[in-house]
């Protein structure tokens, strides 16, 4: 399932661009410790490898502007895409989001204003966008993007495999950047500069890779809010829930 999460903030807020870790600790801790930590431990693992169930988009807010390495967010509503294949997942993300009725960014509350289910359809190819960017740890050139693709349907294969409970092989999925699209930016986790790339995919193959990767992201880190994508041909949502003032 997926959800676009509402908040508003009733003041300007002056926050890292770099802000992953930050907004993952929020998304975190509205979780049920018992959830938390049976994730942790290696609920969904594929030999010594954890993946995590979820994944977030980057904050979209009303109205900003980039001020060297800040953000600066303006009063009004702030959307966030939350994302798991996981029903366990929801169950206590949803619990903890409708008790705390907000997150905190660095001091900065932003409160819950609504939360709206996104549709989605089974198909077993899909153009994607990407809703944050996927980490790559190389510098992107045309020998190395069929690398980097290689990779990321490693990791979706791996995924599916994991989350689906059954074996699929690279064969299974096709994964292709649209080639003009491809932006790069420089994320910094714990002082380190990364490499990020945006842009639109095409995934083409099983449904259940299809579903795992639309819903668990794209690439490492999904839970640091990295990979996550939406269908650009889906729309449709519907508001479950609003706050009453």
């Amino acid at each position: 399932m997926r959800y676009k999460i509402r908040f508003y903030t009733e003041n300007d807020m002056n926050i890292s661009i770099h802000y992953n870790i930050e907004l993952a600790k929020a998304v975190r801790n509205l979780l049920n410790p018992k959830y938390r930590e049976f994730v942790d431990k290696g609920g969904f693992s594929l030999g010594k490898t954890i993946y995590k169930p979820y994944t977030f988009s980057r904050l979209f807010p009303q109205e900003y502007r980039v001020i060297n390495s800040k953000l600066e967010i303006k009063k009004g509503y702030v959307d966030l895409i939350v994302s798991s294949i996981d029903e366990n997942f929801w169950f206590s993300f949803l619990e903890g989001l409708l008790k705390e009725k907000k997150i905190t960014l660095y001091g900065n509350t932003m409160c819950l204003d609504s939360f709206a289910i996104k549709k989605f359809k089974r198909k077993n190819k899909m153009i994607v966008k990407t809703l944050s960017p996927i980490m790559c740890r190389i510098n992107l050139s045309e020998q190395t993007k069929n690398e980097f693709e290689l990779f990321l349907k490693g990791n979706v294969v791996n995924k599916a495999c994991v989350f689906k409970k059954r074996i699929f092989s690279l064969d299974d999925i096709n994964l292709k950047f649209f080639e003009n699209t491809v932006k790069e930016t420089v994320v910094i986790l714990n002082g380190t500069p990364n490499k990020a790339y945006s842009g639109l995919i095409l995934l083409d193959g099983d449904e259940d890779i299809v579903e795992v990767a639309y819903f668990t992201g794209i690439g490492p880190k999904n839970a640091l809010g990295f990979g996550c994508v939406e269908d650009i041909k889906l729309k449709n949502e519907r508001v479950i829930y609003k706050l009453s003032l």
